[in-house]
């Protein structure tokens, strides 16, 4: 199930600024701010753009990661008879 709740915040105004979060199947996968008064289009364009930055986030972590893992991998240097060369 895919819902955004409404979590709060501290504008004592019901159509001031709240935080939101996105939840797919009960797990956090981004948060925005919105203003209630902007109405419900504006509410989900910026519910759609702050999950599309979490899953970049996300990536550039694992990119980042990975990078960080290939450069710890010990490079063996290719000797003559291995690289097919003469023969």
């Amino acid at each position: 199930m895919i819902a955004i709740i409404n979590c709060g915040g501290e504008d004592k105004d019901p159509e001031g600024w709240r935080t939101y979060q996105i939840r797919i199947n009960g797990e956090t996968i981004a948060s925005f701010r919105h203003r209630r008064a902007d109405g419900l289009g504006i509410c989900l364009e910026k519910a759609s753009r702050a999950v599309v930055v979490e899953m970049g986030r996300e990536l550039i972590m694992e990119l980042e990661e990975e990078a960080k893992c290939n450069q710890q991998k010990p490079t063996t240097p290719v000797s003559k008879s291995d690289s097919g060369a003469g023969s």
